[in-house]
């Protein structure tokens, strides 16, 4: 049997959320798995979430810019690799902030658009390989 995911998105749109987490709970429940989807909408929540949980994400979905907060998504991943060694997705409309990202520390990334199923797409191959 396989274990559950658990993700965590931290995005500070609701509609990108509701979206992203739909998706990957209809793809989960379509293959008869458990999934745990996290959604913090600031990049202090989702820190917070890090600090009780870090060790039990399967993966982070982060936006590269979080509309007026301090840090914004590129700024937190230093914050976030201190707490967490797993993969994070580094999500933005802006190709350039995504390749910051990943310099940054950031795993993947890809157009928010495809977040979703990038992320799952992650996921599975993190089972074949294991």
């Amino acid at each position: 049997m396989q274990k559950a995911r658990t993700i965590l998105i931290i995005e500070d749109n609701e509609v990108v959320q509701a979206q992203t987490r739909a998706f990957i709970q209809t793809r989960y429940r379509t293959l008869g798995r458990e999934v745990q989807v996290i959604q913090a909408p600031s990049a202090k929540q989702g820190l917070e979430f890090l600090r009780m949980h870090g060790l039990e994400f399967d993966i982070i979905l982060l936006d590269g810019c979080l509309d007026g907060q301090e840090p914004d998504g590129l700024q937190m991943i230093p914050d976030i690799r201190a707490l967490y060694s797993g993969p994070i997705l580094a999500m933005s409309k802006s190709f350039e902030l995504r390749e910051m990202m990943l310099k940054a520390g950031a795993t993947h990334q890809c157009e928010k658009s495809y977040a979703a199923g990038t992320a799952v797409s992650i996921l599975e191959q993190q089972e074949i390989a294991a």
